[in-house]
């Protein structure tokens, strides 16, 4: 999972609500409505 500092983005975009299975995948996808420098870790 990757979990954003500073951006607003969707709860289920966002962190270690759940965990994605080791082979699979999953795509974050949202609007980014702020300006600035954000960071982001795994």
């Amino acid at each position: 999972t990757v979990h954003w500092h500073g951006l607003e983005v969707p709860n289920d975009q966002d962190g270690p609500g759940f965990s994605i299975p080791q082979g699979a995948k999953h795509r974050y996808e949202f609007t980014v409505r702020q300006s600035g420098t954000f960071w982001y870790h795994s």
